[in-house]
């Protein structure tokens, strides 16, 4: 049997240093990525176009960034 079984013990704030001090909890944290996002330029050679006309437009794409270092990298808490 455990010594300190049933008994409590308490700092000077009266709380119970016994108590497990963690929490769970799920939060939902949106994250973008730069890299899989494009830029995309559309123009057009009028300003205003009517029904049944003929709509001539340059599109354009290009990458939104590009990483600066393309190695593999991982986020841990180990050492090394």
């Amino acid at each position: 049997m455990c010594p300190c079984a049933g008994s409590a013990t308490f700092n000077e704030d009266g709380v119970d240093l016994g108590r497990p001090t963690y929490r769970i909890g799920y939060l939902k944290v949106p994250v973008t990525d730069p890299y899989k996002t494009l830029d995309v330029r559309i123009k057009s050679d009028r300003a205003e176009y009517k029904p049944r006309d003929t709509v001539k437009l340059q599109l354009s794409a290009a990458a939104h960034a590009s990483p600066a270092n393309k190695e593999p990298w991982n986020l841990h808490g180990g050492s090394g």
